[in-house]
């Protein structure tokens, strides 16, 4: 629900998610989960492809981490690697994350701006 008046309130409260917009009162800033300090209704699309942006790149991530350490682990277990080099490669998967966070995060940047 998006909206910037008493009226708006109570269904920002019920809804999923409640946005208030700009100039709205209090009532609504109250009962809204965002708070867009930008005019109009024209942000909430700036907000939708930011949380389509957001939940891919923590899919994205979850995957990567998931084969990352499913194939270390089964290449230590079947003695392919040994338990050291599993253990220095885990801040490597660290490492790796990071920097798919930070590639996929560019929109985010400049959605900020």
């Amino acid at each position: 629900m998006v909206g910037d008046g008493v009226n708006d309130a109570l269904a920002m409260s019920s809804g999923s998610i409640g946005i208030a917009v700009l100039g709205s009162i209090e009532a609504s800033l109250v009962a809204a989960d965002i708070y867009s300090t930008k005019e109009g209704v024209s942000p909430v699309l700036d907000l939708i492809l930011l949380s389509k942006n957001t939940l891919s790149i923590i899919k994205r991530n979850l995957v990567i981490s998931f084969l990352y350490n499913f194939a270390g682990g089964i290449a230590a277990l079947f003695g392919g690697i040994s338990p050291l080099v599993a253990a220095i490669l885990m801040p490597v998967s660290s490492l790796v994350i990071l920097l798919s966070t930070v590639t996929g995060t560019r929109f985010t940047r400049k959605f900020n701006k």
